[in-house]
């Protein structure tokens, strides 16, 4: 990590807002060096084109390797996505419950 970005901490939960300011230089022009390792969308209801069409991509330019989402249907579906290359490929879909009852770390490398 660079001086400038000594103290630059980078938050648990981040919304969309916050990674454009992440990416984008302070006043003083430091920058955060690093992005999450993961963003959880949980899709809205008249939404869902945004939620499923234009964030991936602005998260997929912001590097995170992870992309989750979270539909309102019956069983809670959890759709897992990780980046290749410049886009998200779908890994695995699976009802909430599941992904609940097990330990977050064994689905990042799915």
């Amino acid at each position: 990590m660079s001086a400038d970005a000594v103290g630059r901490h980078m938050p648990a939960i981040a919304t969309l807002d916050d990674l454009a300011a992440m990416m984008a230089a302070d006043p003083h022009g430091h920058r955060y060096e690093l992005s999450p390792e993961g963003v959880l969308e949980i899709v809205s209801r008249g939404s869902e084109a945004v939620d499923k069409a234009a964030k991936p991509l602005e998260y997929a330019g912001a590097g995170i390797p992870q992309y989750w989402t979270v539909d309102r249907d019956a069983g809670q579906t959890v759709t897992m996505y990780r980046l290749v290359g410049d886009r998200y490929e779908m890994r695995a879909a699976t009802p909430l419950a599941w992904v609940l009852n097990t330990s977050v770390t064994d689905h990042l490398s799915i």
